[in-house]
């Protein structure tokens, strides 16, 4: 074994390493950038909800109001 076949051997375990070292980050990164986006999505979802709980609420007490108060007019007249 020469020292070209010595160099070449030791660039291609280096080209392997890299490409091992390069598909594990890819899959953390894709495993974190998944949880933060389905985060987001959760996130989306609860916020969407409680607005929509809150404005169910204000209609319900609105309603509510404009019933006492059109029973009060009727009771005047």
């Amino acid at each position: 074994m020469n020292l070209k076949d010595f160099e070449t051997t030791f660039q291609e375990q280096t080209k392997a390493r890299n490409k091992r070292v390069l598909i594990v980050l890819s899959i953390i990164f894709s495993v974190i950038t998944a949880k933060h986006i389905l985060g987001l999505i959760i996130t989306s979802i609860l916020s969407l909800v409680f607005i929509v709980a809150f404005v169910w609420l204000r209609y319900k007490k609105r309603k509510k109001w404009l019933e006492t108060d059109i029973k009060t007019i009727v009771a005047k007249r």
